[in-house]
């Protein structure tokens, strides 16, 4: 469990720290509103839309590296 988070650390720190930071703030559960207010966004459509690019950058990250989905126990499904 420890080696997951480590490694999640670790392509979260690759991906950004901006996305680190959205990725953190969406992982707790909070609403768009209030990552907006977190981060300083001038809306809570402005930190959806950062949750979904880094959502989708950290997938891309992961999908690109077969160690890492090895590691993460995810199978590619042919979608990329």
């Amino acid at each position: 469990q420890e080696d997951i988070r480590n490694l999640i650390d670790d392509i979260l720190l690759k991906i950004g720290e901006q996305c680190k930071k959205v990725l953190s703030l969406y992982k707790l559960s909070l609403s768009n509103k209030e990552i907006s207010a977190e981060l300083g966004l001038s809306s809570p459509e402005l930190a959806k839309k950062y949750t979904y690019r880094c959502r989708e950058k950290f997938k891309a990250y992961v999908l690109k590296r077969a160690d890492l989905m090895k590691m993460l126990s995810i199978k590619n499904s042919g979608h990329e």
